[in-house]
């Protein structure tokens, strides 16, 4: 199949994809995508086809199939607002736009002939140049690199969060939390691997202006950036002075006199420049850059497609540059006519760390492609970059019954646990993709299928996990001999990771969606039979959360109070508590477990509000709580042995009897990099 669209023309049988003649490369996936849109052009491809398509038999996230979607764009040079030939066909996947024919031999011929007889003249033309800029580089020796060159400054193990440039180009200031402490601020310089913490209270660096004031972030954070005081402070010395609460972060205008910062307000985020003029606002909002003139602010902002790069002016006039699957990180490029911004690449996906610039026009081009991910956190006059390079790994601990130490039950580096067995001996996890059991004996992981894992089955038959499509379905794998099932919804749109079986295992519960109403809990027989909605519009229930007893299920609210919804029916009743206003509560806690015995839930503290969601901080604080009384007491603290660059767990779960439980944890460990002939 030869087709040509445009200046394009796509040779299916010599896999070249052509522009006026000339190969463009483009990788395979993105070829494979393009010629599939080609084939059904003008209809719509659902998500769903193209991942059975392209990864046949395998699982892939949302995220990967939109991060394809971008590196398609790129190579077309195509902008997601304004498509040429890729269209985003909302709910459903995506469509060729552009007018389409088949293109001769001839004509594919003719252009790739064409550069043969160019090869003699050309050739020698390209020795004297080669030969004129060899002589040049040695006189002068100011020739431009050939290649980016990467020089590491940080060497010790934990979380950097941000760094700037200081006016001067070559200081350099940066936030880290080494070795699982509080993040501080440190400075150091470009020719130097030496650094140091500056004498300020801990927090994060945010901006520097042109007369070497501060702009930084004051709070006792280890990752993420939770809202907190935004002060500034001259590089010279002092105290902070105050300005602003709930901020996550700033900048800068070129002059130093404004900031446009990012504060946290009632679970969303707004843009505000200067302070106390809100130019943009709603959900979450990242990366403020103000533009070299000073009349604009760049920021990345996201959604349920992925994240998009805008530019909004003084007025409130958003102008969307870029669509992208995982950015994170922005600034101005050093003519100050493009931002570029770093496609984070993201943990546990095929894709690469890739930087990126785009122009006022949303025409973007490639600067360097890195094993992610990876942030872009400055960018100097002079075209240097300081980047930073992190390694993501999830593990996963068990305490068994009968003994007294954990045991590492890690299988790949990216387990997410699901469940642990009523016995202890069973643990059910998502890794890379798959749903896995695990015998806490030791044995093998056994993959039980494509998926995200929800929960195991009190009598371990069967394993109820989630598929990651265009529509969320579930379905139902056996941990044994058996046929996987699917889970009838007829109607209802799962969502979230609540979902688990009731204590009897023939029943399930499920947080969905119907129409346009709002999130509810709802219960059903394995084979859809029975199915009702038990909670108003509004609730939620995690893991573990259906009482010993079958009659009562454990939810929370938008704002993470904790309520019992009777399975039969009714209004659900808050939990009592003797500290009301304890900020456990007001911060979600997250029921883990109920008692054998119904008398007491177990919940763990979750205090840290990430830009990306919630995580637990470490040590893990486990508080058990009394439903008739509503007293709150500690039961246990569990510590991680070695807190470099952990982000906190992320699930845990305990038997009945308390007498085991599992865990799993992240750690994030990061790099500073400066990088200089990027352009």
């Amino acid at each position: 199949m030869r087709i040509q669209f445009a200046e394009f023309i796509l040779d299916a049988g010599s896999r070249q994809l052509l522009r006026n003649g000339h190969e463009v490369r483009v990788v395979p996936k993105a070829f494979d995508l393009l010629e599939l849109l080609l084939e059904r052009r003008p209809d719509a491809v659902s998500r769903e086809e193209i991942r059975d398509r392209l990864w046949p038999s395998t699982f892939v996230s949302e995220s990967t199939l939109t991060s394809l979607v971008t590196d398609l764009r790129a190579a077309l040079d195509d902008d997601a607002a304004e498509p040429r030939f890729v269209r985003t066909v909302y709910g459903r996947g995506y469509a060729f736009a552009g007018a389409a024919a088949p293109a001769t031999a001839a004509q594919t011929q003719s252009r790739t002939r064409q550069r043969p007889r160019l090869v003699p003249w050309l050739g020698a033309a390209l020795l004297v140049a080669a030969a004129l800029a060899g002589a040049w580089a040695l006189g002068l020796r100011t020739a431009k690199l050939e290649s980016p060159s990467f020089t590491r400054l940080t060497f010790r193990r934990g979380i950097v969060q941000s760094a700037r440039f200081a006016p001067d180009g070559q200081t350099i200031l940066y936030g880290a939390g080494w070795e699982g402490e509080p993040s501080r601020i440190y400075i150091g310089r470009a020719d130097s691997l030496d650094s140091r913490p500056l004498d300020l209270p801990e927090g994060d660096i945010l901006s520097i202006s042109r007369n070497g004031e501060m702009a930084v972030v004051l709070g006792r954070f280890v990752s993420g950036r939770p809202p907190g005081m935004l002060a500034r402070v001259s590089l010279a010395g002092g105290a902070p002075r105050e300005l602003a609460r709930d901020v996550t972060q700033a900048d800068w205008s070129p002059d130093g006199q404004k900031l446009a910062i990012v504060r946290r307000v009632a679970r969303a985020d707004q843009l505000e420049f200067p302070i106390g003029r809100v130019v943009h606002s709603g959900g979450t909002l990242l990366f403020p850059a103000v533009s070299p003139e000073g009349e604009r602010v760049a920021f990345l902002s996201y959604g349920p497609e992925g994240g998009v790069v805008s530019v909004v002016d003084r007025d409130g006039t958003v102008k969307p540059l870029a669509r992208s699957a995982s950015p994170f990180g922005l600034a101005w490029g050093p003519r100050g006519d493009e931002v570029w911004y770093s496609e984070s690449g993201g943990p546990f996906t095929p894709h690469q760390g890739t930087i990126h610039a785009v122009d006022m026009r949303g025409r973007r081009r490639v600067l360097a492609r890195l094993p992610g991910p990876v942030t872009l956190n400055d960018v100097s006059r002079e075209g240097r970059v300081l980047l930073t390079v992190a390694q993501w790994h999830f593990s996963l601990t068990a305490q068994l019954p009968g003994e007294s130490s954990e045991k590492d039950m890690s299988w790949f580096d990216g387990a997410a646990l699901a469940a642990l067995s009523p016995d202890g001996r069973t643990l059910l996890f998502s890794d890379r993709g798959g749903v896995y059991v695990r015998r806490t004996d030791g044995a093998p992981a056994v993959r039980l299928g494509a998926g995200r894992a929800l929960d195991l089955s009190p009598d371990g038959q069967w394993a109820l996990a989630s598929l990651d499509k265009a529509e969320a379905t579930l379905v139902l794998l056996p941990t044994g001999a058996g046929e996987t099932r699917s889970v009838s919804l007829e109607g209802l749109q799962p969502i979230g990771y609540g979902g688990g079986f009731f204590p009897d295992s023939r029943r399930i519960y499920v947080n969905a969606r119907e129409g346009e109403r709002g999130v509810r809990v709802y219960v059903q027989g394995l084979a859809g039979e029975g199915r009702r909605a038990v909670t108003p519009a509004g609730y939620a229930a995690t893991s573990n959360a259906v009482s010993p007893d079958g009659r009562e299920i454990l939810v929370s609210d938008a704002q993470g109070r904790l309520f019992l919804a009777p399975v039969k029916g009714g209004e659900p009743r808050p939990i009592a508590t003797d500290e009301p206003e304890a900020s456990a509560y007001k911060d979600a806690s997250s029921p883990m477990q109920w008692s054998a015995d119904g008398r007491y839930i177990y919940v763990a503290n979750a205090g840290k509000d990430l830009p990306m969601g919630v995580e637990r901080l470490t040590p893990l604080r486990i508080d058990r709580v009394d439903l008739r009384t509503g007293r709150r007491d500690p039961w246990r603290s569990i510590p991680i042995a070695d807190p470099a660059g952990v982000t906190g767990a992320v699930s845990f779960h305990m038997t009945p009897d308390q007498r085991a439980y599992a865990y799993s944890y992240g750690r994030i460990l990061c790099a500073l990099y400066l990088v200089e002939g990027l352009s």
